[in-house]
């Protein structure tokens, strides 16, 4: 006879042992029929078996509690139940695993708003990906996998915004897995587990492990993806830890550079500049800077003001510092965690009155997750450089402080949020 349920169906043996005295299964059987028959007992009766495909003592054992407790007894020739698995245990196991419910589960959501899971650390965009769900049961579209919370792109992202799926070490972000229909009140439930963890691929994972119903569980980042091995990470949906219902898109675990605070450095005021040297602390989203080893950053810069004289050369210019690591090299000046940003001029002319104005913001590369030219947070800021009279003297004064920014370059527009500048400002310098 044809076999019905998802885990016996077409597998020769089984559907031999249902029709066939001579097919049965019995102790001393070994190979991938009879893991499908321990599966079964373990899924239907709670037995406390390996499913390793041998069908030893503690298998043999299981099969006869399972028959007991059904009465399958073939009362032509038999007065009790046996270990052997004949046409009417196959049958019995095969109908009792066909009437369980087989949900379709989706990592992920296809559709609408999400909501995010606090502490709020990054977006990210959507992932085109097929969910794979129960016979007869279509699950597929455009699959949002990792919630990373903090506004990287914004919420509800579209895939040209081009964040790579990944989720920081040590932080826990979130996701939502549909299981349709829900599993409550049955003895059944999704087991979720992340898959291909290695020394490469980074590590992860996911909580709670087990699920009966829709829910929004927490992905956290273990160890960090080395650079070339992005998005092999994946979450797994197993139904009752042994029959795969659906897989995520891959994603990677890398710390991403989150906010930039601006403090007073050292004042310039020589015979040929004038300004301030600040200092820029930057933090890693994972809490810990060490994790941004495989960030690169850029500053981009528009002047879009400079009064000619009192300033000197000209105007109108963005541009871009080139990519440096974020880590300085050992030996470089000033703290591991600290840039320094010189905002200096060539000494202005006594006069006339005047300003020079530029707008900064900053951009990465990871390269563990391959993101790139990605706008760094809360890392916008004004500078604005004066030549003011004072009496019969003419003097110049910087002032950096936290803007919202939006830079054009080329084709790429770059917006970032206002960063932090305590101090930033330089005293009246004379000029003579």
């Amino acid at each position: 006879m044809a076999l019905r349920s998802l885990l016996f169906r077409d597998d020769p043996k089984l559907e031999a042992a249902a029709v066939s005295d001579s097919a049965h299964i019995t102790p001393g059987a070994t190979g991938p029929h009879v893991v499908k028959i321990q599966q079964a007992l373990i899924q239907l009766d709670g037995a406390s078996i390996a499913a390793d495909g041998r069908y030893g003592p503690t298998t043999a054992a299981a099969v006869l509690s399972y028959k007991q407790k059904r009465g399958v007894i073939n009362r032509s020739y038999q007065t009790q139940a046996d270990n052997i698995v004949g046409k009417m245990t196959i049958a019995s196991l095969d109908n009792e695993m066909a009437n369980r419910i087989n949900p379709a589960v989706v990592i992920g959501r296809a559709s609408g708003p999400m909501s995010l899971f606090a502490p709020r650390l990054r977006s990210v965009k959507p992932a085109t990906q097929s969910g794979i769900g129960s016979v007869g049961v279509s699950v597929s579209g455009s699959i949002r996998s990792l919630i990373r919370g903090n506004p990287y792109v914004p919420q509800g992202a579209l895939a040209s915004d081009g964040m790579p799926d990944s989720v920081p070490p040590a932080k826990p972000c979130s996701v939502l897995v549909t299981v349709d229909p829900s599993l409550e009140g049955t003895s059944q439930f999704i087991e979720l587990t992340v898959i291909n963890s290695s020394g490469d691929n980074g590590s992860a994972t996911v909580f709670p492990s087990r699920i009966t119903k829709s829910a929004t569980v927490t992905v956290t980042g273990g160890s960090q993806t080395a650079p070339g091995h992005a998005g092999q990470l994946q979450i797994q949906a197993k139904l009752d830890g042994n029959i795969v219902n659906a897989t995520s898109a891959g994603f990677s675990v890398c710390a991403h550079p989150l906010n930039m605070a601006a403090t007073l450095g050292l004042d310039v005021n020589d015979e040929t500049a004038v300004g301030i040297i600040v200092r820029v602390a930057i933090q890693s989203d994972s809490g810990r800077f060490g994790d941004l080893d495989q960030i690169a950053m850029s500053e981009v810069v528009e002047q879009f003001r400079k009064d000619q004289p009192p300033f000197n050369e000209g105007s109108g210019f963005a541009n871009t510092s080139g990519f440096q690591s974020i880590i300085p090299p050992l030996g470089k000046q000033g703290k591991p965690q600290t840039q320094i940003d010189r905002h200096v001029e060539p000494r202005p002319a006594p006069g006339p009155n005047g300003k020079s104005n530029r707008i900064q913001l900053h951009i990465f590369n990871c390269q563990r997750c391959g993101a790139v030219n990605k706008v760094l947070p809360k890392s916008g800021f004004d500078i604005l450089h004066e030549v003011f009279q004072v009496g019969k003297i003419f003097k110049h004064r910087v002032t950096k402080v936290g803007a919202p920014i939006s830079i054009k370059v080329a084709t790429n527009v770059f917006k970032a949020t206002a960063g932090s500048a305590t101090g930033c400002r330089s005293p009246e310098h004379d000029l003579k």
